[in-house]
This record gives structure tokens, sequence and C-alpha cells, in this order.
């Protein structure tokens, strides 16, 4: 079998007759000084694309179509003249898809369990503004069950992402996750007794109304053996607003269950001893 190789007026190309048994193989592009099934590809160590089932991509792909030009390329990668590129990136976004810089949006955001509101952590739907976001160009942080995320519960994101969070009224806290209660809860019975050791000794008993506690008054007694004092405190603690109704399934929202309440309460007490 001989073969004669010899080139032709196109740049990069090749063609190469076998005048033998062998298959006739002729105009194969050289991309990058290299030949399919090797050219075009370029490998990641730094960057990968990740697939919404979680498969990873590293590797462009890609096959030399033309001299210098490649086709091909995998998905999340695009041909970039004589290579496979991988797309741009976009902060928070796993999957970029694009056919040029220009072109590049995103597929797949970071903590998107489904593409529906109330089930991811970044949205590519919103712009930094919360306004929409037809090109898919950015991952934006939401209102999500996530601990690096903002709960904005008891709250509205009116924009689904986190920094149009608004606590319901009374709740706060940091990071808007509106889980603390900011607003003094409302002490509608408190009685203090104090008394001594002898339990036939008559206590000293404030408020005179124990409904009305509050102005708390100064009560005096000519009683020195006071060493003991019994508390009974109820507190109210009311807001005007309804939060969004929580979802025990989880699909309609991330909150399955939510209560509030007065937790814990403290009282001071101050006993003088005249002279």
């Amino acid at each position: 079998m001989s073969a004669h190789t010899m080139a032709i007026a196109e740049r990069n190309t090749i063609r190469i007759v076998d005048f033998g048994a062998g298959q006739l193989v002729q105009n194969t592009a050289i991309c990058a000084g290299k030949i399919n099934p090797s050219a075009c590809h370029k490998y990641y160590y730094s960057d990968v694309i990740i697939y919404r089932p979680g498969a990873r991509q590293r590797n462009s792909g890609g096959h030399c179509q033309t001299p210098e030009q490649c086709a091909g390329c995998n998905d999340g990668f695009y041909a970039d003249r004589a290579y496979c590129r991988i797309c741009p990136p976009i902060t928070h976004c796993k999957h970029r898809r694009c056919t040029s810089i220009p072109s590049n949006h995103c597929e797949y955001c970071d903590g998107e369990i489904v593409d529906k509101l109330y089930w991811r952590a970044y949205t590519r739907h919103r712009d930094a503004n919360g306004n929409s976001d037809p090109h898919f160009k950015n991952c934006i942080q939401t209102c999500s069950w996530r601990a690096d995320s903002k709960r904005c519960y008891p709250g509205t994101c009116s924009k689904e992402i986190a920094t149009s969070c608004k606590c319901l009224d009374g709740f706060g806290g940091p990071d808007h996750n509106c889980d603390h209660i900011i607003r003094d809860s409302t002490i509608s019975y408190a009685t203090a007794k104090l008394n001594s050791s002898n339990p036939s000794d008559d206590p000293v008993e404030t408020p005179i109304d124990p409904n009305d506690p509050i102005p708390r008054e100064t009560k005096w007694t000519n009683h020195i053996m006071i060493n003991r004092a019994y508390l009974e405190v109820t507190a109210v603690f009311k807001v005007n607003d309804t939060p969004p109704a929580p979802d025990q399934t989880g699909r309609n929202h991330f909150i399955t269950e939510f209560k509030y309440g007065v937790l814990a309460g403290t009282m001071k007490l101050t006993l003088v001893r005249g002279r």
C-alpha cells in the first residue's frame, strides 16, 4: 500500500489519498495544529459546568469543522475559532449556556431545587433590583430556607429577592430573618407577693389591681422579715398583620409551621429597708 500526502490551497487543511485498500480521507481540517478527534478540546481545572441532575463537565468537547473553526461543543461551552471554550462565569450560576460571550446566560442557579417560587435559593428570573430578567443574566439571592440565605418570616418578599424582604410588624432581627420579636409585649396581669418564712404572716401584695399593673407603684410596709417573693405575670404579644400561611406539605412555601409568643420573661424587684 502506498499513500501520497499533499497540501491543498486552503490553509491548515490536508488531503490524504490512499491508493491501496484503505479508506479515502480528504479535506481534513486542522484547528490549532490538531485534527479530530483531539482538536478543539480544552479541559478546565478551575471551572466546571454543573447540570441540573448533578453531572459535572470540565471538558469542552467539540470537533474541527473547517480550518481553525470548531463546532459541536459540549453544553456550557461555545466555539471560539480554533477552540471550544467554557461560557463566562455568572456568580452563583451552576450551568451557563452560550453560543458567544454576549449570549451567555444561566440555565441553573445554586440552590434551585425546582424552578418555581419558594423552591430556589437563587433566582435567574430577577435582576439585582428585583425587576424581571427574561435573559437570565444573573443569579440573585432569594428569601429561602437556607442558613446562608434570608428566611424573611414572618414577613414578605414582594419581589422574591432577599433585599425586598419586609418583616411583619413587631418582628425583625439580623440578616432579614425576621425571627426576633422587637416590640415590647403587653403585660395584662402582674402580681407580686412578698412574705417572710413564717406562713402565718400576712403577705404584702403589689400592685393593688393585678389587671392594671402599669404604672407600678411603690409599696410601703412595716413588715421587716420579708425574705420571699412570689410572682405571677401574664404578657401578651399581638400583631396587626397576618403572615403568609405556612404549608405543611412544603410544596407552596418552605415554612411548614409557625408559632410565636412569649417564651420567658424577667421581673426585677427592689427591696429597700429603712432605718
